[in-house]
């Protein structure tokens, strides 16, 4: 890790924030009871994928499967609820 880090700083790479996993399941379960729109959270995480200050490297895989609905499918409330679950275990 900490050789990353490093790697990180020779190549101007700083993260002001690193998205946590209690913030994750927030978002996804304030999705999930409808407080947010599905469309919004997939642009909140192609905004969360596309920005080099935020560390989002703990839950890459989906924040990419967010992102990315043409290859890996329609988001749904029910998909949503298997994530959830992930990562609550």
């Amino acid at each position: 890790m900490k050789l990353l880090q490093n790697a990180q700083r020779l190549v101007g790479v700083v993260h002001l924030y690193t998205l946590t996993k209690p913030v994750l399941i927030n978002v996804l379960t304030r999705c999930f009871n409808k407080e947010i729109d599905i469309d919004d959270l997939q642009l909140w995480a192609n905004v969360i994928e596309s920005r080099d200050d935020i560390n989002c490297a703990e839950h890459e895989g989906v924040i990419y499967a967010l992102s990315n609905s043409e290859q890996m499918g329609e988001l749904t409330h029910q998909k949503l609820a298997q994530l959830l679950k992930l990562l609550q275990q």
